[in-house]
């Protein structure tokens, strides 16, 4: 098949993205189309030169450029796919860099933080993330924000009680067995 034989030939990052992108539509399963995206990722990868380190968060890349706008649909796609996948914080790492790139956002990757973020049950990242991205318009109006703010605070208010009560739980054994020997059963009566 055709997917197959790319994968044995050496061939072009942006074109096995586009041969991903069509093997996900209509040829293939998903594992061929995955190892195709793979195979472009790594590609890409290898042509970054010695200087470029996205890690640094300073690196802008422009997505007019034929060159590089093979490595922004292919970092989308493995965002997706990661998600597709369960991988949530893998694929909200993904997504941040996709940010860090070019935080104009030309393929939409501020449609899949808040996804990725409430999946990958990074409350916090996402409200301080929400509150401090700056850009042209607020995000809290856009309605999947609209939605995952509030969703992501009731969460993070969840996991706070969630461990309040383990805490209290943890501390009420060792305070209950100092007082019960000092408190008999009619002080507790008469409180009653």
């Amino acid at each position: 098949t055709l997917p197959a034989l790319c994968l044995r030939l050496d061939i072009e990052g942006s074109s096995l993205c586009k041969l991903h992108i069509m093997c996900c539509i209509v040829l293939c399963p998903d594992q061929t189309a995955d190892d195709l995206l793979a195979r472009a990722l790594y590609a890409l990868e290898s042509a970054w030169p010695a200087a470029f380190d996205p890690a640094t968060g300073n690196v802008r890349l422009d997505i007019e450029k034929p060159e590089n706008k093979g490595l922004f649909v292919a970092l989308f796609r493995h965002a997706q796919a990661l998600s597709r996948r369960g991988c949530h914080s893998s694929a909200l790492e993904v997504t941040k860099l996709l940010l860090a790139l070019d935080p104009e956002d030309p393929l939409g990757a501020l449609l899949l933080m808040d996804y990725t973020a409430i999946r990958a049950g990074a409350y916090a990242y996402l409200e301080r993330f929400i509150s401090e991205f700056d850009s042209n318009h607020s995000l809290a109006l856009l309605p999947n924000y609209a939605f995952s703010l509030p969703l992501a605070r009731f969460r993070l208010e969840q996991q706070q009680q969630q461990q309040q009560s383990k805490q209290q739980k943890q501390d009420q054994p060792a305070s209950s067995s100092s007082s019960s020997s000092s408190v008999s059963s009619y002080t507790l009566l008469a409180q009653a």
